[in-house]
């Protein structure tokens, strides 16, 4: 059966079920979209024969599931498990000062996901690194501002489980032939992720991202549910009023530039006029 007769098919809405024992296999992709990827994979017999069709692997639910999440900027999950959450630059030890600890913390399972934004010549940045519980509702709830700041040395920051912070044993199926120092280890797992393409990551315990401009201090805010637990946490490193500001700025620096270039051409016309 020809491709065309398939596509015809589909636009008939004609149902198919797919079938083990089928009498003849399409190895060519069919489908444009998820809907008639379903419409695809329900092969009942046609003519007499059963068919059964390879459809492309980007239209089966977990993988549009993953792209969307990607899309959103969803970097992962990790699972808080002490109720408490340490928000931090991976490099410090939990006695320095500019970092902190977030308490009543809703248990469970939590994602993580980043802003970017781009800056022009400084290119791509990550704006802000965020997680949140799975039962949170994206509520219109103000943003609490954390009593601390979030010190940054290492040009990473980033949402830790308290109990968990800087344990080795969380990487335990991965390698490090650089050290065999524990805590060095764990630095060492939580700044792949943010040396990676992405520049962000999830850990068993925790989500790190690159830190905007890199060091600095930054500013942690979260979002508490009915019952006072916290179910948002979100460090900003770039904000949008430094985005406007930063653009506006490049927009001067880019119109003194282009003065400038056109005075230099009138001035380079004048001379040739003077010479002949």
């Amino acid at each position: 059966m020809k491709l065309k007769d398939f596509k015809e098919a589909i636009e008939r809405d004609e149902k198919f079920v797919c079938s083990e024992e089928a009498h003849v296999l399409i190895e060519v992709p069919i489908g444009e979209n998820t809907i008639e990827y379903r419409k695809v994979t329900g092969i009942k017999t046609w003519h007499g024969m059963v068919f059964c069709i390879q459809v492309e692997d980007k239209w089966f639910d977990f993988v549009r599931i993953d792209r969307e999440l990607i899309e959103k900027g969803i970097i992962g999950e990790f699972a808080c498990v002490s109720g408490k959450l340490r928000i931090t630059d991976p490099c410090y030890d939990t006695s320095v000062w500019c970092s902190g600890e977030l308490d009543d913390v809703k248990t469970g399972r939590w994602y993580a996901k980043i802003e970017k934004c781009n800056l022009g010549k400084w290119g791509s940045r990550i704006q802000s690194i965020t997680a949140f519980h799975s039962t949170y509702d994206n509520n219109d709830a103000t943003p609490i501002i954390a009593n601390f700041e979030v010190g940054v040395d290492s040009g990473q920051a980033g949402i830790f489980d308290s109990r968990y912070y800087q344990d080795a044993s969380v990487f335990e199926n991965e390698i490090d032939e650089d050290t065999d120092d524990k805590n060095e280890k764990w630095y060492n797992r939580v700044s792949a992720r943010t040396l990676s393409d992405e520049r962000a990551g999830v850990i068993p315990y925790g989500a790190v991202s690159s830190s905007g401009f890199g060091d600095g201090s930054y500013t942690c805010r979260y979002i508490q549910d009915e019952n006072g637990e916290v179910v948002w946490v979100s460090i900003e490193f770039i904000t949008d009023e430094e985005i406007k500001s930063f653009n506006e700025e490049t927009t001067e620096t880019n119109s003194d530039e282009n003065i400038v270039s056109h005075e230099a051409d009138v001035r380079i016309n004048e001379i040739k006029e003077e010479t002949c």
